[in-house]
């Protein structure tokens, strides 16, 4: 496989990245150098960094000189992706009407509002369940009114075939981190939908961490000016920001994310690029003011700093520079048992690396219980 001077990642990792990059900034991209391509880790890798449908939308719409057969892959792609985040769209509503009868309010986030917010109709944003964060006061009566639309505690059973309830067992390990609900899950009798996930969190961190105080508060701000967005009551775009922030250094800078085949993805990074660039400069003063004063300043700050390493200067990362060293390196990562350790390389190489654990010394060899920081 050809090589770069990008990191000295391959030549088809680098168009993944060019490919992000054009999505923002409407800049071109050179495909002469892909006509003899691995495309097969193309496609491969587009779906480890979850941003294969952007590749397969813009492949759709620049055909001269690739290979015939992967038009009809890409094509079919782009139009089952549209197809199932229209009914995931239409299920989200139902989900958030069904609560909001009821007087629960559900404020939903990633999926189909991104898809609404940031992708729009040029592209497909793919996600296969539906994320909310809900009230710490209406736990409780969530399930009770969900199971009306056929919505239990369980999930996908890929094995099996089905939709299968959870254990005692499993229902116990997940109570002992009470910032999500169970999941939640129902069939489909949709042929090209198998089941529908649901995500119920209540924090904007996690449990146990040293920023859910600060997390809380600034969530309680959100239910207090909801808004609509394509028929979805949701965050306003600063809090979708700090969410996206905060949920990108949850997944990158735990061991038992990279361990576990959940480490942060290129279209993580790119999420946050797109919220980034929604702010007004009056919005992002106001944002950098508040969430320092409540102690999130620093997971952003971190997060920010690697998103200028993946694609270059966006302004983000001098934004957040304080003028003094950052309480969290960006080298540093966390193990299970809170010992913090520096990992190796950039953010880039680690993005595109087969075995991301080879660049964490001492990193364990299965995951971890996140580590309380």
């Amino acid at each position: 496989m050809k090589r770069t001077d990008d990191g000295g990642i391959p030549l088809e990792a680098n168009f993944l990245l060019e490919l992000c990059r054009s999505f923002v900034t409407g800049a071109g991209i050179d495909l002469g150098n892909l006509v003899n391509a691995d495309w097969g880790y193309i496609v491969t890798e587009s779906i480890r960094q979850k941003v294969f449908p952007l590749v397969a939308n813009y492949i759709a719409n620049h055909r001269k000189g690739l290979p015939p057969g992967l038009h009809r892959l890409f094509d079919d792609s782009v139009s089952m992706s549209r197809y199932r985040q229209a009914q995931y769209h239409k299920e989200a509503i139902a989900v958030q009407a069904a609560l909001a009868a009821r007087g629960i309010v559900a404020m939903a986030r990633k999926g189909p509002v991104f898809q609404a917010l940031l992708y729009g109709d040029e592209t497909v944003r793919l996600y296969h369940d539906l994320d909310f964060f809900l009230g710490p006061t209406e736990q409780e009566a969530v399930t009770k009114v969900l199971g009306d639309l056929g919505y239990f505690v369980g999930s996908w059973n890929s094995d099996l075939g089905r939709v299968t309830s959870w254990t005692r067992k499993e229902v116990a390990v997940h109570q002992l981190f009470p910032d999500h609900l169970p999941r939640l899950v129902r069939n489909s009798a949709d042929p090209w939908i198998k089941a529908i996930h649901l995500d119920f969190a209540t924090d904007m961190t996690w449990h146990g961490s040293r920023f859910s105080a600060g997390g809380a508060r600034y969530l309680a701000t959100q239910f207090e000016t909801p808004r609509v967005i394509q028929g979805l009551t949701t965050l306003s775009n600063a809090g979708h920001f700090v969410d996206c922030s905060l949920h990108l250094f949850r997944e990158a800078y735990f061991e038992n994310g990279v361990v576990g085949g959940y480490d942060v993805s290129l279209r993580k990074f790119l999420d946050a690029w797109l919220l980034w660039r929604l702010l007004l400069p009056s919005e992002r003063e106001d944002l950098k003011r508040v969430v320092f004063d409540i102690g999130l300043g620093a997971p952003i700050q971190w997060a920010m700093g690697h998103l200028d390493e993946v694609f270059g200067p966006t302004g983000a990362s001098a934004f957040w520079d304080r003028g003094c060293a950052p309480e969290i390196e960006l080298a540093s990562w966390s193990t299970g048992k809170g010992e913090i350790r520096n990992w190796s390389g950039s953010m880039i190489t680690r993005l595109f690396q087969p075995d991301r654990t080879s660049m964490f010394p001492g990193i364990a060899n299965r995951g971890e219980l996140p580590a309380h920081v």
